[in-house]
This record gives C-alpha cells, sequence and structure tokens, in this order.
C-alpha cells in the first residue's frame, strides 16, 4: 500500500488547523476559505477519506505513528522498489540518440517456394479497340 510522506502530512495538518482558526476568525475571507478546501482536500485525498474531520483523525494517527525503520521492508518490497531498466541498459550521457529511437532495417525475408505476387489488374481501353463491354453500347 502506498503511504504519504509524514512530513507532507504533518505540515497539511498545521496549515489546517492554522486555516481553520483564520476562517472561524474571519468567515467571509474567500481567499482563506478558499486556501482552507484546497488544504482539507489534499489532505482527504493523501489519507483516503470522504470528509474533513476522518481526514484530519487519520492524519493525526499517521504522523502520530513511529515510523518504519527503512531495513525492515520485505524483500518483495524492496523487488518493487528497484529500478525497472538494469543500469548496463541505462543511455548513456554522451549517446545522441536514446536507443529507443534507433532504427534497424532487417532484410526482408524470401519464402521457399512462394508463389510471385500476381500482376496488377490492367483495364482494356475500350475506345481504341473499338469494341464495347458485353451487353453495352458499342462506342462511336
Amino acid at each position: 500500500m502506498l503511504l504519504p510522506d509524514r512530513t507532507t502530512v504533518s505540515r497539511l495538518l498545521r496549515a489546517f488547523r492554522a486555516l481553520e482558526r483564520t476562517v472561524l476568525a474571519r468567515p467571509h475571507d474567500p481567499a482563506a476559505r478558499r486556501r482552507l478546501e484546497d488544504t482539507t482536500y489534499t489532505l482527504c485525498v493523501l489519507m483516503g477519506e470522504r470528509t474533513a474531520g476522518a481526514a484530519v483523525r487519520a492524519a493525526e494517527r499517521y504522523v502520530a505513528r513511529p515510523a518504519p525503520p527503512a531495513a525492515s521492508l520485505p524483500a518483495a518490497a524492496a523487488a518493487a522498489l528497484a529500478p525497472a531498466v538494469p543500469p548496463s541498459a541505462a543511455r548513456v550521457a554522451s549517446d545522441p540518440q536514446p536507443p529507443l529511437l534507433r532504427t534497424t532495417v532487417l532484410p526482408t525475408p524470401v519464402l521457399q517456394g512462394a508463389a510471385p505476387a500476381a500482376p496488377a489488374l490492367q483495364t482494356p481501353d475500350l475506345e481504341s479497340r473499338g469494341s464495347a463491354p458485353a451487353g453495352g453500347v458499342p462506342a462511336e
């Protein structure tokens, strides 16, 4: 499960409390109310809650818990955090073009025993021969 940064949550909690006091002191200040709404929304998103009260309580519990030691990550989590591209495949800074943009021209395979391609269809020039298609009117 992804968890938010503790310092970010702590900073948002302090901002929420300060803005809450500001809005209570100046209830008709639209800028302060907007900042409080933005901070509350961010807390709700980070904590996965739908209401401001639930988000604040969850954030307070989260910040109060001791942080797990970095070395206690399970092997599966450590593997998930490892870079997806091995260092040997990393692009060298002096390489002018990324490897994915290079094009390689491969020879066209020739199939043994394959029939040659059919020639393009040709339409007869009816006017030059003076004939018409079957069932049609003769050309003048």
